[in-house]
């Protein structure tokens, strides 16, 4: 028999008893959804400025494959866009110029991206302004949706990339859970050396679906 695993919160406590810990996570309307367990689901009201939040597990991260996927490989933006089954994601809001999905390895609980649905490679050097600023309205969009649904400590916003792998450019949306030491905040919080989270394809849709309602309330 598995172990329990308890999590309470302002005098609530929630066990979860079949195998290993699942995260709780705000749906809509002041509810939290918990994962499925011995085949029921499970739901509990809570306020909304309150947050549950017990995290999956990790998984190791294969940087030298990464490095050489990047580098070797079509363009991972275009190739997803494209239709390209071996590159789909979880896309959450997509429109002529713009497109924002998953990050596949997320090392944040509700990790996005966005990018241009062009090929662009310098952040700047490569738009018009009223381009750039457009695609900064859809980030701004995206990132108080994430906001609204994870209700993190901050917001991360921040492009990276490189002219030698993932040349496409894109905006990191990372939300920054409450509760962590300031010394593995901001830069620390997105290093790849303790994995990523490991999310089950249901708990992506989930997400996804989340994210797609935030979006209708923002403007």
């Amino acid at each position: 028999m598995a172990d329990p695993f308890a999590t309470e919160l302002s005098g609530i406590t929630i066990a979860e008893m079949s195998g290993r810990p699942r995260r709780f996570s705000l749906i809509v309307e002041h509810e939290v959804v918990i994962d499925q367990c011995d085949s029921r689901v499970y739901y509990l009201e809570y306020k909304t400025s309150e947050v549950l939040n017990a995290m999956p597990q990790r998984q190791p991260f294969d940087f030298q494959t990464y490095v050489h996927d990047i580098q070797t490989k079509p363009c991972f933006i275009c190739e997803m866009m494209s239709g390209n089954p071996a590159y789909a994601h979880e896309i959450i809001y997509e429109d002529d110029h713009a497109i924002a999905f998953l990050n596949k390895y997320p090392v944040l609980y509700g990790y996005v991206l966005v990018a241009p649905r062009q090929h662009r490679e310098q952040v700047t050097g490569d738009f018009a302004l009223d381009e750039y600023l457009n695609l900064q309205r859809v980030i701004y969009r995206v990132a108080e949706a994430v906001r609204r649904v994870v209700n993190p400590e901050r917001v991360y916003i921040l492009s990276l990339g490189n002219q030698r792998g993932n040349k496409h450019v894109h905006w990191h949306i990372a939300p920054l859970p409450s509760g962590v030491p300031f010394e593995q905040q901001q830069l620390e919080a997105l290093h790849m050396k303790g994995g990523f989270l490991q999310l089950s394809d249901d708990e992506l849709a989930a997400l996804t679906l989340q994210r797609r309602e935030a979006l209708v309330a923002v403007q």
